[in-house]
């Protein structure tokens, strides 16, 4: 009798210290939700590399995408269709946001593989900057073709209602010779962290 009350409470002890060990439970949070999304970027800087030398061409662009997340919590962003919008640099009208060989989409930095990890995320909600990557981004310029992987950082905003925003920073475009620069600010906030 005495080994099984001893054998009780060595188990129970061992539950309440896996309990007392065990981290909080991550979850991944949307708000308003998963769903349909545009951002916008004034001043966009698309540069291509000629000969050597630098061309910049200052764009308006807007950007559509979709974000969801998975049952591991996993968040996937796809960016499905974009277009140049009035203003800036009298070529932008030619350059061409391409998604004919499919969406651009997200992952951690230096994967190709889509979506980002619950562990990956933002935490706490404002504040933090999330950096990842953009894949298969081609963007077609009156001096030649962009395409490839591009490192991004998104960022939930300073406040709740801030617009949520993400950001290239002189980022190469694959290798190209391209690179792009500039914040695109979501037309309805968004805000994603764990």
């Amino acid at each position: 009798m005495f080994l099984k009350i001893m054998k009780n409470q060595v188990v129970g002890a061992a539950g309440l210290l896996a309990l007392l060990s065990a981290g909080p439970a991550m979850a991944t949070n949307v708000d308003p939700g998963t769903g349909s999304y545009t951002f916008q970027g004034s001043g966009i800087e698309v540069t291509k590399t000629v000969f050597g030398f630098p061309v910049t061409l200052s764009c308006n662009v807007e950007l559509d995408g979709e974000l969801d997340v998975d049952g591991n919590g996993t968040v996937f962003i796809d960016v499905t269709g974009g277009r140049m919008l009035p203003g800036g640099d009298s070529n932008c009208s030619q350059v061409d946001l391409q998604f004919s060989a499919g969406n651009w989409y997200a992952s951690e930095q230096g994967t190709s593989t889509a979506g980002i990890p619950e562990a990956s995320l933002p935490s706490p909600r404002l504040g933090t900057v999330i950096t990842g990557q953009f894949n298969n981004v081609q963007v077609d310029t009156p001096l030649g073709y962009c395409s490839g992987s591009i490192v991004v950082s998104y960022s939930n905003g300073a406040t709740i209602g801030a617009p949520s925003s993400f950001s290239f920073t002189n980022a190469a475009l694959g290798t190209s010779g391209c690179t792009m620069d500039g914040v695109f600010e979501a037309t309805t906030d968004v805000d994603v962290w764990q």
